[in-house]
């Protein structure tokens, strides 16, 4: 964490302490840098102290306390899109199909913003097992609430008898876009 203060007149180095304001601990060891910042490392989250005192070659002068709190990183928000699709299961011997993928805001939520959503294909199927029409993203357009792409997936039936593969869609959006509920 990085602290800074205001540079003392005749300061020629500062003397650096922190400690946990609940836990009761003294005062570490410290440090001494000769700017007016340092880097320091706190063992948990909570409210702590650093206490600065200016020092040169007369000694060390009266200490400056700051409070300040070590607070958890926020949880990630959830992407907030839901993806549903019209066909769930394609044969070998099928052929090309198209598969119709909708994406939704949830709860019919909208956005100011347009919203891209970028699809992605994984699964046990390899890509000797299909081929897969390129649908890279849909874009829900700003005051909608869902939009519709195709994928057309095309197995490969090289006649072997081999237990149920799976192709996984996943979407992704980003959260920074704000809802408006309608």
């Amino acid at each position: 964490m990085s602290v800074d203060w205001d540079d003392a007149d005749g300061a020629s180095r500062y003397w650096v302490r922190w400690r946990s304001v609940d836990k009761e601990k003294k005062l570490n060891e410290g440090l001494e840098v000769e700017l007016s910042e340092a880097e320091i490392t706190v063992e948990d989250y909570g409210e702590w102290v650093v206490r600065v005192q200016a020092c040169n070659d007369a000694g060390c002068g009266n200490p400056t306390f700051l409070k300040f709190e070590v607070a958890p990183a926020p949880e990630p928000t959830p992407s907030p899109i839901s993806l549903s699709i019209s066909s769930n299961s394609v044969a070998e011997d099928d052929g090309a199909t198209d598969v119709t993928v909708t994406v939704s805001l949830q709860a019919g939520a909208t956005r100011d913003e347009d919203t891209i959503v970028t699809l992605t294909l994984s699964g046990t199927a390899g890509s000797s097992d299909y081929t897969a029409s390129t649908l890279n993203t849909i874009t829900i357009s700003a005051g909608k609430s869902s939009n519709s792409g195709t994928l057309t997936i095309t197995p490969t039936d090289d006649g072997i008898i081999e237990d149920s593969e799976t192709v996984l869609l996943t979407g992704s959006a980003p959260a920074w876009a704000r809802h408006r509920l309608p």
